[in-house]
């Protein structure tokens, strides 16, 4: 009587797993799925909720990318989360390449191209980094699954590259080369924190969640004409802080720097506190560092 118990048991876990299966590969509702063509009375036009969706992956998918490979460096290429994000949809940057329509649409085809993967590519390198985080965060820390887990890391932040780098290579391949250079970082002049804030014209705060604490420190591109054009996150482990203080950042305003009388392009840091944080300052002339400091 236990065995055939048993059997029924079996036999109702596993079809309860082929109905889980079923569901979860049934593709939406036909009514769900938005046509990408529409009619209109002056004819057929791209659909704009098709495209308002595809705008906001694109917009997720950039600001999780841009977190992930920390906004790119010097040498880095232009791909996305690089020194000019997703600069294909920066209308204002394409019109200044003087971008062709028929370029326009080959860059776009070769972002589609690679979409899907670098979506699926940036997921499995938040999954292991997420991971790597549990293991250090244990009260005894296991040395042997922290490096096989740091492995793990490196390897989907190496697939990751690789996917948005061959993507690059193909947008190389439809721009020319004064296009090109134009997409690369410009050296700026490095300024410290304390004289830009005092640059400082108009500022919008971060929106986080009720309670939230920590301190977020950025590295921002300043323009010379004093808009925020690029910023990474150097520091500030919760990813949700991280994100709001760079959209916050990105909205901020300031007088432009001057060298030699003239406006020049600035790099600087910021430091984002949330809650109770304090903004580590300086010391001024004739000060010594103290050990927090430092």
């Amino acid at each position: 009587m236990k065995r055939y118990l048993v059997v029924i048991a079996a036999l109702s876990a596993f079809l309860i797993g082929v109905i889980a299966l079923a569901q979860s590969t049934t593709p939406p509702p036909q009514s769900e799925q938005q046509p990408a063509i529409i009619q209109t009375p002056f004819g057929s036009i791209p659909n704009p909720r098709l495209q308002q969706q595809r705008d906001a992956e694109l917009q997720q998918l950039v600001s999780q990318l841009t977190l992930q490979r920390g906004g790119g460096g010097r040498g880095t290429p232009p791909g996305i989360g690089a020194n000019n994000g997703a600069w294909w949809t920066n209308a204002a940057l394409v019109d200044r390449l003087g971008l062709s329509d028929d370029q326009k649409a080959r860059i776009e085809r070769a972002f589609e191209n690679h979409r899907v993967d670098l979506a699926t590519r940036s997921e499995t390198l938040s999954k292991e980094e997420a991971q790597l985080a549990k293991l250090l965060e244990a009260d005894t820390v296991d040395r042997s699954a922290v490096f096989t887990q740091i492995d793990r890391v490196t390897q989907a932040r190496a697939e990751l590259e690789r996917v948005n780098s061959t993507m690059t290579l193909e947008m190389r391949e439809v721009l020319t080369r004064a296009q090109w250079l134009q997409l690369q970082p410009s050296q700026r002049v490095r300024v410290g924190a304390n004289v830009m804030a005092n640059n400082l014209i108009s500022k919008a705060d971060p929106v986080a969640p009720p309670g939230s604490q920590g301190l977020v420190t950025l590295e921002a591109e300043i323009s010379k004409e004093g808009t925020v054009e690029n910023v990474r996150v150097i520091s500030g482990g919760d990813p949700t802080l991280a994100q709001a203080a760079t959209n916050a950042v990105r909205q901020w305003r300031y007088k432009p720097t001057l060298l030699n009388g003239e406006a020049v392009p600035v790099v600087t840091t910021i430091n984002v506190a949330f809650g109770s944080a304090t903004v580590p300052t300086a010391p001024g002339p004739g000060q010594r560092r103290g050990p927090a400091q430092r």
